[in-house]
């Protein structure tokens, strides 16, 4: 896919509000490579539905599909207690380790207010949920879903709004999985999932959604 992974990153991690115009220079300059390129690759962004690039206007940010997130968001629920009841049966004590170190750059994003970083450790974390449970074919098709979810997070991230709910559904999450405790998975993730939705960016201004939230 060449540069279609690091420009996707550079767009989603971006800080401009979705509908703010937006620079191919900017995010050719931002990875060191030639314009034509990114170009290329925005191209590819297109049809998934991230910038809006208009003849003789130029690319935008384009806005969040809620209906897009909801259904992102129901793709993610279902593979995801499955996945989080069979790690609370069996998950190897290496994965576990990694899932607990995790946690704590996450908690080190925090104090240090580095939304960017925070992205990919949350990430992450989910990643070596799925690894440990040798489902990561499951998570790659779940990650092709949640562009526009990762553009709420990051807006959400970057506003500094509910990192501490965040992290400690997060928390939970691994108590379960080290506790062993798969009775607890449904009310963890039912509610980590509320948390992370819509819910808390109702106060963002409604030109940045397709429908306001």
């Amino acid at each position: 896919m060449g540069l279609y992974d690091p420009t996707k990153q550079c767009y989603q991690t971006s800080p401009l509000p979705p509908g703010t115009a937006l620079s191919q220079a900017e995010i050719a300059d931002r990875l060191n490579i030639s314009h034509t390129p990114v170009c290329e690759a925005f191209l590819i962004l297109v049809e998934d539905g991230l910038p809006n690039i208009y003849p003789q206007k130029g690319s935008f940010v384009s806005l969040i599909d809620i209906e897009q997130v909801e259904e992102a968001r129901f793709v993610r629920n279902v593979p995801g207690k499955a996945v989080m009841k069979e790690a609370c049966e069996n998950f190897p004590d290496d994965w576990l380790f990694d899932l607990f170190a995790n946690l704590e750059m996450q908690r080190f994003c925090q104090k240090e207010k580095n939304y960017e970083r925070m992205y990919q450790i949350d990430n992450e974390f989910h990643h070596i949920i799925y690894k440990g449970c040798s489902k990561e074919r499951i998570w790659r098709h779940i990650r092709k879903m949640s562009y526009n979810v990762d553009r709420l997070r990051i807006i959400r991230l970057a506003a500094g709004l509910s990192w501490d709910t965040m992290i400690h559904g997060y928390e939970r999450s691994g108590a379960c999985i080290r506790e062993k405790d798969p009775a607890r998975v449904d009310e963890v993730i039912e509610q980590h999932l509320t948390r992370a939705g819509v819910g808390d960016l109702s106060n963002q201004p409604s030109e940045y959604f397709t429908r306001i939230p």
